[in-house]
């Protein structure tokens, strides 16, 4: 029987992923990058910008009907999202595997598992299954 756990990370983060999940025996299975960016509109600003004075000026009033130009300028703002989605497996019929599976559990628990270890920030769901 196996158990799986998927996260998502960084990818500054995947090595040191990796190298911590394989010190509690898990095996990297799979790994996809996901890179996707969205644009959105932030803002529409108009800005009508004056012919001036003299002949020339009077002349495009009266020409355009208006006393000047209007500038229209859009913001919009890219939103990236990018990271691994990385699924590690462990097999639960090897001989040291409740040793393990403690061990991690009580790192996890420590002050420093939960503050300087990569899976710690990403609490990763596992899944039991047998095959």
């Amino acid at each position: 029987m196996k158990e799986y756990k998927t996260l998502r990370v960084s990818p500054e983060d995947e090595a040191e992923c990796i190298q911590e999940m394989e010190t509690f025996g898990w095996k990297l299975e799979d790994s996809r990058e996901i890179y996707n960016e969205s644009e959105e509109l932030v803002g529409v600003h108009g800005k009508e910008t004056v012919y001036g004075g003299g002949l020339l000026g009077g002349f495009m009033q009266g020409f355009t009907g208006s006393s000047g130009k209007q500038q229209v300028t859009v913001q919009t703002r890219t939103n990236v999202v990018h990271f691994l989605s990385m699924r590690f497996s462990r097999d639960q019929s090897s001989k040291n595997y409740p040793e393990i599976a403690r061990l991690e559990q009580e790192f996890y628990e420590t002050p420093e598992g939960l503050m300087n270890t990569f899976t710690s920030r990403n609490r990763p769901s596992v899944v039991r299954s047998s095959l």
